[in-house]
């Protein structure tokens, strides 16, 4: 049952511009870690938070954000998300949400509509269906919204995010799809289009992702079979239902239909394949392939799925043949790359670490070896020593001489880098010395750069001049996340 208590988020209606809005939601305290400092974060409770300093909605109602917890809810598990939004009017709720997601797994979200007062003004079924120009206002509520969610709920699952809905919530959907120059979309990877998303005119900011597209035979079968193909040539995985019968209405049968979609496509892509190279792996005794077989369940399966708890008897039978394949390496005379090769292929199980503790003297004379050197041979040779003796105890010095080099690698950049090539020289010492602490300093003097250079040429007006400078930036600063802000403005 909801909680009757409604948390309250009051906001200056009339500051709606976007770098107001970053300051609001930077203000706001992050939840703690996701063990739950939030108290209605707990498995199955559902409940609203209140907005009143933010517009209207669509259905003339106070702003609010409506969440139900799924009844399987881990903290520490990354939950996937789904956002709906309702039909008409849009005012929020979660019976849709609920019916398809059954109350697990995900965590379900619905979020009002909003239309300009421009187009509030329009006579009758007019004054409702969305349009282009409601997008800016939409998306500016939604973005304070759910980086409250995301507060709220840090173990939101960052990829198994989908957006769905009926009608007109469907329009909006599409819309911020299209029309957000792909920023919703980094949010959001997968969408769900029930009898409408007539906004939807660009599927390519969710190339990758899914797609499922449901129409009455009898209503949208037309607009939407097109929109289907278009998103499917846009890279994006479709699927379609059609509705025999059926016109602009939404029979709950369907549901089951949907659910199966998020199975199949997002909660548990992969999971058949992977569960059927496991069993071809233990049948043929090839126990590396599958231990990375048991990997790869288990990142897709979480506990209490069959298809875990089958990985995981396997995983038991694994450890036992790494035990069996310890004693066989003990009654030889093994050196280090034996050692080695044993440790990296039964990493997981606990015959790894004995064959550690066994190994360590040759891990130890190895490292002496490598300190011994200077400049670059040394520097190739704790980098493929920490490649090699991965978890041995000696790693623990030979991580300490590495981060201590990149430092002062580092630190000999500025005399050697003009202004103009500090770019260059940074790029080239995260090559060089990826893995260091000292790469995440240059990394964060890369992104500023790259950042200050980025806003020069968004102020630039000349569209043609400003997508010459685009181009030519994404190229020089490729990696960084202002070089991918570049490539999406681009599209």
């Amino acid at each position: 049952m909801r909680e009757t208590a409604r948390e309250r988020h009051p906001r200056p209606r009339g500051h709606l511009v976007v770098p107001f809005l970053f300051a609001v939601v930077a203000c706001v305290p992050a939840a703690a870690d996701p063990a739950g400092a939030d108290p209605r974060v707990r498995a199955g409770n559902r409940f609203v938070v209140d907005y009143p300093g933010l517009p209207s909605t669509l259905a003339r109602q106070p702003s609010a954000m409506h969440v139900s917890i799924p009844t399987n809810y881990d903290p520490n598990r990354q939950h996937p998300l789904l956002l709906w939004l309702n039909t008409g009017e849009g005012q929020p709720g979660l019976g849709d949400a609920r019916g398809i997601t059954g109350g697990t797994d995900f965590v379900c979200v619905s979020l009002p509509l909003y239309r300009t007062p421009e187009g509030m003004a329009k006579p009758g079924i007019s004054g409702i269906l969305l349009e282009e120009t409601d997008l800016p206002l939409i998306w500016t509520q939604y973005r304070i919204m759910l980086g409250d969610l995301e507060r709220m709920i840090p173990n939101l699952h960052p990829t198994m995010r989908v957006v769905g809905g009926g009608s007109n919530g469907a329009h909006a959907a599409g819309g911020l799809i299209s029309g957000t120059e792909g920023e919703f979309c980094r949010r959001f990877h997968h969408a769900l289009f029930w009898e409408g998303g007539y906004l939807l005119s660009d599927a390519r900011p969710m190339a990758g992702g899914c797609m499922m597209f449901c129409w009455g035979a009898n209503s949208q079968k037309a607009r939407m079979s097109v929109q289907a193909k278009q998103a499917a040539d846009a890279g994006v995985d479709v699927e379609t239902i059609e509705m025999p019968g059926v016109g602009h209405d939404f029979p709950l049968e369907y549901h089951a239909r949907f659910r199966d979609w998020l199975d199949r496509k997002i909660l548990y892509a992969g999971l058949p394949e992977a569960l059927q190279a496991l069993r071809q792996a233990m049948g043929a005794r090839r126990w590396g392939d599958a231990l990375r077989a048991v990997r790869d369940v288990r990142g897709k399966a979480h506990v209490g799925r069959p298809e875990r708890t089958e990985a995981e008897e396997a995983f038991g039978t694994l450890c036992n043949e790494g035990a069996r394949a310890l004693d066989t390496l003990k009654t030889g005379t093994p050196g280090p790359s034996e050692w080695c090769r044993f440790v990296q292929m039964w990493d997981s199980c606990p015959c790894a670490d004995e064959a550690r503790q066994i190994a360590n003297p040759f891990a130890e004379q190895e490292l002496e070896k490598i300190l011994a050197l200077a400049g670059r041979p040394r520097e190739t040779g704790l980098r493929r020593y920490l490649e090699t003796w991965i978890g041995f105890a000696a790693c623990g010095r030979a991580r300490e001489a590495f981060d201590a080099d990149a430092a002062v690698a580092y630190e000999a950049l500025t005399p050697r880098a003009p202004s103009g090539s500090r770019p260059r020289a940074l790029r080239q010492f995260i090559e060089g010395w990826n893995g260091s602490a000292a790469v995440e300093r240059a990394r964060e003097e890369l992104e500023a750069i790259a950042r200050a250079e980025l806003d020069e040429i968004l102020a630039i007006t000349n569209p043609a001049r400003q997508r010459h400078r685009l181009e030519a930036f994404a190229r020089a600063f490729d990696g960084t996340d202002a070089a991918r802000e570049a490539f999406e403005r681009m599209k």
